[in-house]
Order: C-alpha cells, then sequence, then structure tokens
C-alpha cells in the first residue's frame, strides 16, 4: 500500500514528466494523464518553480475514441533545476 503511494507522488509525478521530455521532447497534457500524472499543469508548474524552462505549446490530440481536444504540450527549453 505504502509503495502504491509513493508511486503516485508529486515528486514521483515530476520525475516521470523530465523523463519524457528527456526521451520524447515533449509530452501532451493526455499523455501526461495516460502516464498516471492526472493533473500535469500543476506538476510543470513546480517544475518551473525548481527552475526547469518548459514552455507550453497549444494544439489538439484525439482522444481513445478519435475525439479532439484542445491540449497543451510541453517542451523542455534547458534543463536547469532538479525534482
Amino acid at each position: 500500500m505504502e509503495q502504491q503511494m509513493h508511486a503516485g507522488s508529486a515528486a514521483t509525478q515530476r520525475q516521470r514528466i523530465i523523463e519524457v521530455l528527456a526521451r520524447d521532447g515533449r509530452m501532451s497534457t493526455l499523455d501526461a494523464r495516460n502516464n498516471g500524472i492526472m493533473h500535469p499543469a500543476m506538476r510543470v508548474k513546480e517544475l518551473r518553480d525548481l527552475g526547469y524552462n518548459i514552455a507550453t505549446h497549444w494544439d489538439s490530440q484525439a482522444d481513445h475514441a478519435d475525439v479532439r481536444h484542445r491540449v497543451a504540450f510541453y517542451v523542455m527549453e534547458s534543463n536547469r533545476g532538479k525534482a
């Protein structure tokens, strides 16, 4: 039970965002939610507060039912700070 709580902690979610941005170059809010990050905007704000330079770009993306939604795409512009 304790492990499950830790797996969903804010720090773990921030680390997951950093890993995806480093690997893929960007992450949408839908991608984040599919990775267990239910409030990606807050996690990105926390990363910015820690010194990460993460830009937000707006676009549309289809969900699992192929319905298009306006979503934020986060892009790491530089690698400062730590989670």
